[in-house]
């Protein structure tokens, strides 16, 4: 989705989701193709704040068993990654890390930067305007929740990835160390 577009937009303005969501977590197929979570901690009472301002919990250990993972399945020192005391910080590097491995230049903007306002559909829409969009370009699963009407003057399109084997695509992938 991102090497499909001009701007890509880094949603980090909304409310932050809790604990069990993939702004905090995301898995790995590891060497023998199971399912293995990566998980940043983060303080308890969070569910209030914007994604932005979540800070990351103090303390190493749960930082030592990330970076352990990190460097035993793909071979990289992550400490770049984990310098940082605010979830967003580590999600925007790994997120860069991972663009530029796979060679995608796409710039990037933290919507937190905009100071646009809305709620939802026209959230969204209103950051696109302010950015000059003439196209808002989304993720399938959002069709059964973006409302068309508040596009106005703007194309929605709904990206549809042409991927049978994400595992292929990342043999090719080397991160840098």
């Amino acid at each position: 989705k991102m090497a499909a577009c001009d701007l890509f937009l880094l949603l980090d303005c909304v409310q932050f989701q809790g604990k069990g969501s993939f702004q905090v977590r995301n898995w790995f197929l590891n060497a023998q193709h199971r399912r293995e979570w990566f998980t940043l901690h983060v303080p308890r009472g969070c569910h209030d704040l914007r994604i932005h301002e979540v800070p990351l919990l103090a303390g190493m250990p749960w930082r030592r068993k990330y970076a352990r993972q990190l460097r035993h399945h793909f071979d990289f020192d992550p400490s770049s990654l984990l310098e940082t005391d605010k979830l967003v910080d580590v999600n925007l590097r790994a997120i860069t890390l991972c663009r530029d491995a796979l060679g995608i230049t796409t710039p990037m903007l933290r919507t937190s930067t905009l100071g646009v306002s809305g709620r939802r559909s026209r959230r969204v829409a209103n950051l696109c305007r302010a950015v000059g969009a003439t196209t808002y370009l989304s993720g399938p699963g959002a069709r059964s929740y973006l409302d068309p009407r508040e596009f106005e003057g703007l194309h929605l399109d709904f990206f549809a990835p042409d991927v049978s084997d994400y595992q292929s695509i990342l043999t090719h992938v080397t991160l840098p160390c």
